[in-house]
């Protein structure tokens, strides 16, 4: 959940405990890309499992705020999710996608800006077309991506515009590049994001040290060009030595309080399943999956004992999803924790 992204305040969030403020929901492991750092192909659940208008429903009813469509595959690709759009709008519901652009055109845009939209982020990770295109394996991808953000912003300038961009070795060399998109493209905020369990695109040492070396200078170039990054602190890598036997990534985090549960979920319905949240999907099910949706509601589930034991774990224990736990969340945790113990 990104503060900088949703209308709301720490503190009118945390008003708002123990319910689902805002639920990330899957639809399928579908996608036109074949990106190098994705598996989404291998995965054997490839549609909904899930009656997504009764989930809604019950989100409605339970006083969600805000249902994010994201991967698994592509949640444009699937057709249906235009009526899930206009009921979330119907509900006054606000709705966010994390897309990679392909499936969007004028008129699409036009329909969209008709609806309770809120925020939106396009997967771009390259400053060309030769970079993207060759990452996400879609010839012309890049093109029709840039595209769709400039006729977004020319009929739907409040909606704020976010660029997701995976940091990694093809890309990492040409990261001022990347702000100075800005010039072109009328996005609101850079998110750079460190690749993850893809070791032939990890950065090189001599990467990172270079990184390091130019980063104010990539600091100084966001703030002339007025770029904001959805975190604050973007250095990565400031603990980084080179040529050390034992080096510390300072993108690991350290342990600390988790409430993100206690407002948010994430369902993935290619497999019925429930998780507390969007970086927890991406774990072992046997720990993180709370429920089934093909044996309960979600209502049923966000009330259960599963649900409840794990919120308790992961608020008072150390839990090894925190390692890597999405900045954004972390940094969520952290701006609540000073409303929730005052």
């Amino acid at each position: 959940m990104y503060l900088k992204l949703i209308k709301e305040n720490i503190e009118e969030i945390s008003l708002n405990r123990d319910k689902p403020f805002y639920v990330y929901i899957s639809l399928s492991n579908i996608c036109n890309a074949k990106c190098v750092f994705c598996n989404v192909h291998d995965k054997p659940n490839k549609i909904s499992q899930v009656d997504v208008p009764k989930l809604l429903g019950d989100l409605h009813s339970l006083g969600t705020r805000y249902v994010h469509f994201l991967g698994g595959g592509e949640p444009l690709v699937r057709k249906e999710i235009w009526d899930h759009f206009e009921s979330i709008t119907k509900m006054g519901m606000k709705f966010a996608i994390t897309t990679n652009g392909f499936f969007l055109n004028e008129e699409k845009i036009i329909r969209l800006s008709k609806l309770n939209l809120n925020h939106i982020l396009f997967s771009i990770d390259g400053h060309t077309s030769e970079i993207h295109d060759n990452i996400r394996q879609v010839p012309g991808l890049w093109k029709v991506t840039t595209r769709n953000i400039q006729l977004l912003k020319q009929y739907m300038p409040h909606v704020k515009v976010v660029i997701n961009h995976v940091v990694n070795k093809l890309n990492i060399d040409h990261f001022s590049e990347m702000i100075n998109l800005k010039k072109s493209i009328p996005y609101d905020f850079l998110n750079p994001i460190l690749i993850k369990d893809c070791p032939e695109l990890e950065m090189t040492e001599k990467q990172i040290t270079n990184f390091n070396e130019q980063y104010e200078e990539y600091i100084s170039l966001a703030r002339e060009l007025n770029v904001r990054f959805l975190y604050d602190n973007i250095n990565f890598f400031s603990n980084f030595k080179e040529n050390t036997p034992q080096k510390k990534k300072q993108w690991e985090n350290n342990n600390f309080k988790c409430y993100y549960p206690q407002f948010a979920s994430h369902v993935d319905c290619p497999t019925a399943s429930v998780y507390p949240c969007d970086c927890t999907i991406h774990r072992d099910p046997k720990f993180f999956k709370v429920g089934s949706l093909s044996e309960k509601s979600f209502k049923e589930i966000w009330n259960d004992s599963p649900m409840a034991n794990l919120r308790k774990s992961l608020e008072n224990k150390y839990v090894f999803c925190k390692k890597n736990c999405d900045r954004a969340n972390v940094l969520f945790n952290n701006e609540i924790e000073g409303v929730l113990t005052q």
